[in-house]
């Protein structure tokens, strides 16, 4: 260990050209991968982890009342669509079980198995759900609801009374199973409310003297964002009349977008990579060069080529710690001074991985050259002639 610190300090300054070198490769890489990083995770989380995108809209913008019913069947037998269900929602009166008014919420009829699209999990609830808006939560008439509490539905229905219609109130029985927070949810009112579907589907039809309920338009489920387009598409071919709305049709740019910031900064790691290695190996020829004479006189004093070797890959180890460690300050210092004066943070959430990465790097890549180097040179050391270019 002696001779590797003594031999570090005797050819630190010949090593500073690859330090260098490997230092600035890695704060570039350093750079460009927290640029990507970031990017990816602001897809992810504003993309694909939105449960926004999961919702397309189906409408027909010329007659609003007047919506095909057999697309609903229809688009549940496609590949890609978790549900479809028609908006029937509507405000309506919340009461308790002693009759106490509660408030109006909107409510829309949903099936047990797309509950987990909102947010939901569906294990153990039944068919008599009632999920209330999260915005009651902190409303004072809801405090003393619990879970498997009743809650009441009132509305209002159309009944014919001889050759007369009327209007009959009438009362449905849910069970509140909590809250469903929607405020995220684009294409639904920010004060919705959750029931199932077949209930929701009654309440419109009691709403019209004929029993058809009213739609305006027609919601659908697709889990696999990347198939929207092509349910979009059959939509439209099978009804001229409708059209269809979803948030990705207006953010679709953004996922190529970002694919070809990935994919332009693999190519630009992957060239100074090249370079960087280029670079130091050609630097590393040239000191080893220079470093015949040491392996020479250790072949003469009688050392073994494993310990020779041993104590070239220590020294190479040591500067290539160095180089990670300094690597490293200045990754932190430059990346803390954006996060600080420009709040552009590449530092807090992926620090760890500069650490990993750059210490892989700056290790692997000398150790690896020199290795390659030395052994090549060990190999044709035993020649009169390489004694006599070396000791001469």
């Amino acid at each position: 260990m002696k001779t590797v610190l003594l031999f570090c300090n005797r050819n630190f300054r010949k090593f500073i050209g690859v330090i260098f070198s490997l230092m600035t490769f890695m704060l570039i890489f350093n750079l460009i991968l927290g640029i990507v990083l970031s990017v990816y995770d602001n897809m992810k989380i504003g993309i694909v982890d939105n449960n926004s995108l999961y919702f397309m809209e189906v409408y027909n913008e010329d007659e609003p009342m007047s919506m095909p019913y057999n697309l609903k069947e229809d688009l549940e037998m496609q590949k890609g669509v978790a549900g479809a269900f028609f908006d029937s929602s509507h405000p309506v009166k919340l009461i308790d079980n002693e009759n106490n008014s509660l408030d109006i919420t909107n409510i829309f009829g949903v099936s047990i198995d797309v509950l987990k699209f909102f947010g939901i999990d569906k294990d153990n609830v039944e068919n008599n759900f009632i999920f209330l808006n999260k915005s009651y939560k902190n409303n004072k008439k809801f405090k003393d609801i619990k879970m498997g509490d009743r809650i009441y539905i009132k509305d209002y229905k159309y009944v014919k009374d001889g050759e007369l219609w009327k209007s009959e109130e009438y009362l449905i029985e849910r069970t509140f199973y909590g809250f469903v927070d929607t405020k995220n949810l684009s294409m639904f009112n920010s004060d919705l409310s959750l029931i199932d579907y077949d209930t929701s589907k009654k309440i419109a039809r009691g709403m019209t003297k004929n029993g058809d309920p009213y739609f305006t338009r027609l919601i659908v489920i697709a889990p696999e964002v990347d198939m929207l387009e092509e349910i979009s598409d059959y939509i439209k071919e099978k009804n001229s009349v409708v059209k269809t709305r979803y948030t990705l049709e207006t953010t679709g740019n953004l996922p190529r977008f970002a694919v070809i910031i990935v994919t332009i900064s693999i190519f630009i790691i992957v060239i100074l990579f090249l370079i960087s290695t280029f670079s130091v190996s050609s630097n590393l020829t040239q000191i080893f060069n220079l470093r015949k004479r040491d392996i020479a006189l250790f072949d003469i004093l009688g050392i073994e080529e494993s310990k020779v070797m041993k104590m070239f890959i220590g020294e190479i180890f040591i500067y290539g710690i160095v180089t990670f460690l300094l690597t490293s300050i200045i990754t932190f210092v430059l990346f803390y001074g954006f996060k600080s004066f420009l709040g552009f943070d590449i530092l807090t959430n992926y620090q760890h991985i500069y650490y990993l990465l750059n210490f892989v790097l700056s290790v692997g890549i000398l150790v690896i050259n020199s290795f390659i180097k030395l052994k090549k040179i060990l190999n044709t050391k035993n020649t009169m002639e390489y004694y006599k270019e070396v000791l001469k």
